[in-house]
């Protein structure tokens, strides 16, 4: 459910909430599998307009309840990561994409239940990525090729479907 505030040429911006949640047991034993993910809630907000894109990604993952025997519980944490990107026009026909995306901005340990380690490795903290995504083939039709696709305006519509970069150059 991908809710579209604003869809225009020159701009869009779009609220994407996000709700999973597993159950698994055994019905042979009537006991719950171990490791099966908790349940998990996200608003995604996205902004685009011109060569700009935002957004920002927190996301809600609550404490493990239905437990195998032998499982620890672990607490409920939340992620916030965001990202910002802008495109460049380096000559008429090629465009280069700058961006920084960051994950886990409010550096909260969190042990997810699907891990094997969870009781011993948090998840990694905070962290800030650089990086620009030139085109892969100059000849080739580059609004097909970018990965980014939201900051052509025919595209705005198509902010949902928005892949993160491929080529990360972390400084």
């Amino acid at each position: 459910f991908d809710q579209h505030l604003i869809d225009e040429l020159d701009r869009a911006m779009h609220l994407d909430p996000t709700q999973d949640q597993t159950r698994a047991t055994n019905d042979n034993f009537k006991r719950n599998l171990p490791r099966v993910p908790n349940r998990r809630l996200s608003l995604r907000y996205e902004y685009a307009i011109g060569p700009w894109f935002r957004g920002v990604d927190p996301w809600w993952n609550d404490e493990a309840f239905h437990l195998s025997p032998n499982q620890f519980p672990n607490d409920s944490y939340v992620f916030l990561g965001a990202e910002i990107h802008y495109r460049v026009q380096a000559t008429d026909s090629v465009t280069v994409d700058l961006f920084a995306v960051s994950t886990n901005l409010a550096y909260e340990e969190a042990c997810p239940q699907t891990s094997f380690l969870k009781d011993s490795t948090p998840m990694p903290g905070r962290s800030i990525g650089l990086g620009f995504e030139p085109p892969f083939d100059p000849g080739y039709d580059n609004r097909s090729v970018s990965l980014v696709r939201c900051f052509k305006p025919q595209n705005l519509p198509q902010l949902h479907g928005v892949v993160r970069p491929s080529t990360n150059l972390k400084f």
